[in-house]
């Protein structure tokens, strides 16, 4: 994933028709080698704890084939990640999942200094997203989380505008 990870970042600056400054932000995710690791501890643990519990028997073999299954999953999930793109703008976000741009809302984001988890609404699905620094170029890490922050902070001012 070496050439693909860290896609081009940009941030377009365009006039909308009535002349305001209207800026881009587009986010291209790669998959995490950090969470691949973590997920790989996970799974070793559980197998040792399997080890420690059943030290024969059917169910040490049903485990441990479980646990196999499960952690080849689950990195084939990470290195084929459905959402490869974030794109924020002023009219609203769309995301590129399953191959696809498709208009989202953002729902929620919590923002932390070791990772951002993202709740986007598409039309009939829900998308939630974890976002390791490994994932994407630092950049637009940065700029994906202040734009996020930015957001969330008007999205409660105008709710407090509003008498909410």
């Amino acid at each position: 994933m070496n050439g693909q990870k860290r896609l081009n970042v940009y941030c377009n600056s365009a006039s909308n028709s009535a002349g305001e400054g209207v800026s881009n932000i587009h986010v291209a995710i790669g998959a995490s080698r950090y969470l691949r690791l973590l997920l790989g501890f996970m799974h070793v643990l559980a197998l040792l704890a399997l080890l420690l519990t059943f030290s024969f028997g059917i169910i040490l073999v049903i485990g441990c084939s479980l646990l196999g299954v499960s952690a080849l999953w689950y990195d084939w999930r990470l290195c084929h990640p459905q959402l490869t793109a974030i794109e924020a703008s002023q009219q609203g976000y769309r995301v590129f999942w399953r191959g696809d741009w498709h208009p989202a809302e953002l729902r929620e984001a919590l923002i932390t200094v070791p990772m951002t988890i993202i709740h986007f609404q598409l039309a009939q699905q829900r998308i939630d997203t974890l976002l390791l620094p490994d994932a994407v170029d630092d950049d637009s890490y940065r700029r994906l989380r202040v734009w996020l922050r930015w957001s969330r902070q008007d999205k409660s001012g105008a709710d407090r505008q509003e008498g909410f």
